[in-house]
């Protein structure tokens, strides 16, 4: 029978055709289809940074016991080879290296620095080396 290959052939480009149909693209975009920049990016505006203005640091504010009794203690740190805190305070942190300090009655004596001669007045202080001053102060009574 000859019909029956057209039929199928019929049948076949039907089949094809709804195939076709379903198939999708992603279609490309033109000029058209995309919206207006309102800045190009190689414009000054788009890439130009600005740098903050430069700042200077704050003076750093010395404590107000630097070489002198407040409230009971007193830092001793000084470029000097000598320090005088002649009527004491309760606490005394040296903070120097290799200097000679005469000190009034003091209960505690801290060293945070080394190679440093203290004499006190009065009964003699607890005294406390921290860090890598341990044994490299003297501290001796008048």
């Amino acid at each position: 029978m000859p019909q029956t290959p057209i039929a199928a052939s019929l049948a076949g480009l039907a089949l094809l055709a709804t195939l076709t149909g379903c198939t999708t693209s992603t279609p490309t975009p033109t000029s058209a289809d995309t919206p207006a920049s309102t800045s190009s990016p190689t414009s000054p505006s788009s890439t130009a940074r600005t740098t903050p203005p430069a700042t200077t640091a704050p003076e750093a504010e010395l404590p107000a016991n630097i070489n002198t009794c407040v409230d009971g203690q007193a830092l001793i740190n000084t470029t000097q080879k000598t320090a005088s805190l002649p009527d004491g305070c309760d606490t005394v942190f040296v903070q120097t290296e290799d200097a000679t300090i005469d000190l009034g009655p003091t209960k505690k004596l801290v060293f945070e620095g080394h190679g440093n001669t203290v004499t006190y007045s009065g009964e003699a202080p607890e005294i406390i080396e921290a860090g890598e001053s341990v044994g490299t102060n003297t501290a001796v009574a008048k």
